[in-house]
């Protein structure tokens, strides 16, 4: 029985996944924040149609052509692709800045050789640039499905030989395997892997597998009309919840993403065009949205990320990429609507349909494999082609990157392979204590006495006093990790157990206290007649409410700390609040520059002290037994007078919006030094 015939109401189910996912990658529009289940409800439809196909074929012809089906999936899938690849090229080449265009060249060679996703994973990391920034990043779920079209019909192949009907066991095994690693790493330090890598999406695509598997072998007789409807009322209600439910701060994916991908399943199982949700999904423009979906995936990212970066490179004074109007979006998404018709109708339609011949189909595909990687291959050699732009822009561009190595910043890490090795050894992971090895800076042969407590705004510090320590012949213990932003400042995970460590330990004698405050302290001011709630404006007075009795709880609660470590006779540093400037400093000089703009970049001094009133009041408060180091000394009123500057002339001071370069941290670290002076 052949179950590959065309369906208008998965086409539909298409829709109900684009049009989230479009809004979802304009950053602008609350309500679609979670848009990136649009993904998985692809997964889902792919892995169903795919195996559809393949059980036909092996119903029909008791094997599986693998050159008919990879045929197939190249036309379905590769000249559209390749197409927009080329297309963005020239866009890229005049907008991008040097190392967002070196990615895009390693991006390039990702899309050419089908595996993008993993060169977005060897791109990511804390430092990385700002996903919104890259083309082609969207192209990561292409890859995810490319290398599931690969492994699966020989998975078929293989193991139908043995196990013919009974290969659904191995299916779900593999299903429930992928779906419990995914959950693991959904949370921690490998959350971006999670994400992108097949291993933990292939449960998506296993699923739909698994409908299809229900439909050719296991579907004894029809459901009544009422229990179709039912079922595909509950999938679409699922949906419906899913897309409320979740956020960018909800794990995924994990054992929560089963719900979209439950509801998929229903809606793909029981709606038909007799059913009121397989009417609605047939509803004709649905159909035509869900008709060019493709082409939609594939444009509306590029255009939405060029649109960024011209936006910022000709409003220098705005300091920020993401500001796109709503209005600009409504003609991007437009535009968006206007291409990937035709994109479809002269692109994807003459290859699907076979009107270019398989010789033409292998000389286009291959010409275009060549141009793409070749462009990427010298787009990466060459560094982005930083010749482009003036030496002056791209002396400020290189701040961007102004920061220690991974080593020193992420000390005692546990890699992604040893992770995986002691899951599947069933080894507990031994958390790396404060006073580790490891986790000392200077001269290790000497026992430390200090210990440095932060989160990333102490990056910058670290080279500056390992110098200063190695050259004293001392050491310092230094922790890292940003305290959780919850009721009790250091009464949860690595910061409390840290603070606890110290307290225990008679040979600590000092203690250097940095962090982001405002936002540790769930700090709330208000000026301008506006509330902010920690740096940036709060959402409404409710929130400002809560962060008024929170911020009263954390604060008492450290006053405790502190007062023990007193107790103790620890001497204790407080690093006061650093100034917020709001926007990414290198790139905002560098296109001041380009637009023949003076390359200055700074905040008021009173917008500093406002945001930061009650952090500096609280902080002052402690009468004695306080060394105190206030950067505001060192970036505001110095320089330029009623204002804190993040440069002065060639010298950039901050390699983001709030983190300070080394160049920075340098001044800082030397003022620190100045005040501790016996480590």
């Amino acid at each position: 029985m052949d179950k590959s015939y065309y369906r208008s109401e998965i086409d539909g189910l298409r829709a109900i996944a684009i049009l989230p996912v479009i809004l979802y990658h304009t950053h602008s529009f609350s309500f679609a924040e979670s848009g990136f289940l649009g993904v998985d409800i692809f997964f889902v439809i792919s892995g169903f149609l795919i195996t559809n196909i393949l059980l036909t074929e092996i119903q029909n012809t008791k094997k599986i052509s693998l050159l008919n089906f990879y045929n197939r999936r190249v036309r379905r899938i590769i000249p559209a692709l390749f197409f927009v690849t080329i297309i963005s090229i020239y866009p890229a080449y005049k907008l991008l800045f040097p190392f967002t265009l070196k990615d895009f060249g390693q991006s390039l060679m990702g899309v050419s050789t089908l595996l993008p996703n993993l060169i977005f994973i060897l791109q990511g990391g804390y430092f990385a640039e700002a996903n919104s920034l890259k083309p082609l990043l969207h192209t990561w779920s292409l890859g995810v499905e490319e290398q599931f079209y690969f492994f699966f019909p020989l998975f078929l192949l293989i193991f139908w030989k043995f196990l013919n009907k009974n290969i659904i066991i191995l299916i779900i095994i593999l299903f429930s395997l992928s779906l419990i690693l995914s959950n693991d790493l959904s949370n921690g330090e490998y959350i971006q892997e999670n994400f992108l890598l097949p291993i933990t999406r292939m449960w998506e695509l296993f699923a739909g597998a698994i409908i299809s598997y229900y439909n050719f072998f296991l579907k004894k007789k029809e459901f009544s009309f009422f229990t179709k409807n039912i079922l595909s009322f509950l999938g679409l209600v699922l949906l419906l919840y899913s897309f409320i439910l979740f956020n960018e701060a909800t794990p995924h994916p994990s054992f929560l993403t089963l719900i979209p991908v439950l509801g998929t399943c229903l809606i793909i199982l029981f709606s038909s065009k007799e059913t009121i949700i397989g009417k609605i999904l047939s509803f004709k423009y649905l159909v035509g949205i869900g008709l060019i979906s493709y082409s939609l995936y594939l444009w509306h990212y590029p255009i939405f990320v060029f649109a960024r970066h011209y936006n910022f490179l000709t409003n220098s004074d705005s300091g920020n990429y993401y500001t796109l109007s709503n209005l600009t979006y409504f003609f991007l998404i437009l535009i968006v609507f206007i291409i990937s018709y035709f994109s479809w109708k002269y692109v994807e339609q003459p290859f699907r349909k076979k009107k270019i011949s398989n010789k033409n189909l292998i000389t286009s595909v291959t010409v275009s494999f060549l141009i793409i990687f070749m462009s990427g291959f010298l787009i990466n050699k060459n560094d982005g082609i930083k010749e482009r732009f003036p030496k002056k822009v791209v002396n400020y561009l290189d701040y961007n990157y102004s920061y220690p190595p991974n080593e020193i910043i992420f000390p005692c890490a546990e890699s992604l392979s040893e992770k995986i090795k002691r899951k599947i050894q069933y080894e507990k992971y031994i958390q790396k204590e404060i006073f580790e090895k490891c986790r000392i800076l200077g001269n290790k042969k000497y026992k430390p006495k200090t210990v440095l407590l932060g989160d990333s705004f102490t990056h910058s510090l670290l080279l500056q006093i390992n110098d200063y320590l190695l050259d004293q012949n001392m050491s310092m213990y230094y922790h890292l990790r940003a305290c959780p932003r919850l009721i009790g400042f250091m009464d949860h995970g690595d910061c409390f157990r840290a603070f606890k460590s110290i307290i225990n330990n008679p040979d600590i004698e000092n203690v250097i206290l940095f962090f982001r405050w405002s936002d540790k302290f769930k700090s709330v001011n208000y000026f301008d007649s506006k509330y902010f709630c920690g740096e940036v404006r709060c959402k409404d007075l409710n929130e400002a409410k809560l962060y008024e009795q929170l911020e009263k709880d954390i604060q008492n609660n450290f006053r405790e700390k502190i007062n023990l470590l007193l107790k103790n006779d620890i001497k204790i540093t407080i690093i006061y609040p650093l100034p917020y400037i709001g926007y990414d400093v290198p790139k905002f000089l560098a296109s001041r520059v380009l637009n023949d703009k003076e390359p200055v970049a700074n905040i008021d001094y009173k917008d500093f002290t406002y945001r930061n009133s009650n952090v500096i009041k609280f902080f002052n408060s402690f009468e004695e037994g306080i060394i105190r180091v206030h950067p505001e000394k060192i970036f505001c009123n110095s320089f330029v007078k009623d204002k804190c500057v993040a440069n002065n002339k060639e010298k950039v001071f901050f390699w983001n919006k709030t983190h300070l370069s080394i160049d920075g941290g340098n001044l800082l670290a030397n003022e620190i030094i100045k005040k501790v002076k016996n480590f």
